[in-house]
């Protein structure tokens, strides 16, 4: 599939990169793969740094749409880098979005 095809490009892809990944799979309704979602996963690791807050919301929505935990470690990664970069949200409409993955993922 187009998706395996895909996870080729996802090591050495930017936050902006990964977003927009995370957004068309949630809208496509795609289940990824394993395979797929580690490689997600480890690139999300190597760029949480420079992930935004709303790059943080993206990635939650996604995972809860695929009804998959992300490692605890990232986790952990990104809700530090969603308390950092947060201020950002207020500006955003999609912040309820956040609220409403989280809710799923407990």
């Amino acid at each position: 599939s187009t998706w395996s095809n895909l996870q080729i490009f996802i090591p050495g892809l930017d936050t902006r990169g990964i977003s927009s990944i995370l957004k068309s799979a949630t809208r496509l309704k795609y289940t990824p793969g394993n395979t797929f979602l580690l490689a997600i996963e480890e690139q999300c690791c190597e760029v949480v740094d420079e992930f935004t807050a709303l790059d943080v919301v993206t990635f939650w929505e996604a995972f809860a749409s695929f009804r998959v935990q992300p490692e605890e470690e990232l986790m952990n990664a990104l809700h530090d880098r969603l308390m950092q970069t947060h201020q950002d949200l207020k500006k955003h409409t999609q912040a309820s979005g956040a609220l409403w993955a989280l809710k799923k993922l407990d």
